[in-house]
């Protein structure tokens, strides 16, 4: 089996990803992310054979390139953490100088919510990533960058922009949008971060969130899905920049 070595620039670091499946979906969608950067990676990501066909068997259902794709996925978010950033299951959203993300549980709409700023604000919002925005804490700043992996859509962008807020989103029928505490911040975003069951990882997705977490604005918002929605959470959190 042929092996694709992918060189790229993602969230400001040095990344190879090895490739082992030529339909898989990280590399149509690393195209703008290529980078012939010298040196060692700084993360470096692949899985043999024998680890994506024992996926592949427990889930047959997806496809084998799929499961590389997820798992690149994984891997990339794991070793973010010994660079102070993670990934968050959102939809991010770039408008006027700032990144905005929404995150809610599967189903809830928060891509349908980063759509419809796009109705409302037209080309000045652009779509960062439609399911997981990479974040990191730089010199006292959190910044947002786009990834390649964006679940099941293409909808991502190679760019780095500054934090605006993160905001969970349930449906209701009128909109309301409200800060939240340290305390409640941290459960919602590590609801939404990516799941890593070994006790290292954790014990560093803690460390990074420690530190990054009073530097992120963070909202609860009831919205139901009218263009209103999107005007009032812009309207709301652009005050706390």
């Amino acid at each position: 089996m042929n092996r694709y070595d992918l060189k790229c620039k993602i969230a400001g670091l040095n990344v190879l990803i090895n490739v082992l499946n030529s339909d898989c979906r990280v590399i149509p969608q690393s195209r703008s992310y290529l980078c012939d950067f010298q040196g060692s990676p700084q993360i470096k990501i692949g899985f043999d054979s024998a680890f994506l066909e024992d996926r592949h068997r427990e889930i047959p259902s997806v496809p084998l390139c799929e499961h590389e794709y997820i798992w690149t996925g994984y891997d990339f978010g794991k070793k973010l953490l010994l660079h102070d950033g993670y990934l968050l299951h959102a939809s991010a959203v770039a408008y006027r100088g700032r990144a905005y993300l929404f995150s809610a549980p599967c189903g809830t709409g928060k891509s349908t919510h980063a759509s419809i700023w796009q109705r409302v604000y037209g080309d000045e919002a652009v779509i960062i990533n439609d399911d997981k925005p990479a974040l990191r804490l730089i010199d006292g700043k959190v910044y947002v960058y786009g990834t390649p992996w964006s679940g099941k859509t293409d909808k991502n962008k190679n760019v780095q922009v500054p934090l605006g807020g993160v905001c969970f989103i349930e449906r209701c029928a009128e909109n309301h949008i409200e800060t939240t505490d340290i305390k409640s911040a941290v459960h919602l975003i590590m609801s939404q971060t990516l799941r890593i069951p070994y006790p290292k990882s954790m014990e560093a997705l803690l460390e990074v969130l420690d530190k990054a977490i009073p530097h992120i604005p963070v909202f609860t918002m009831g919205c139901n899905m009218e263009d209103s929605a999107a005007i009032c959470a812009y309207e709301y959190m652009s005050k706390f920049i």
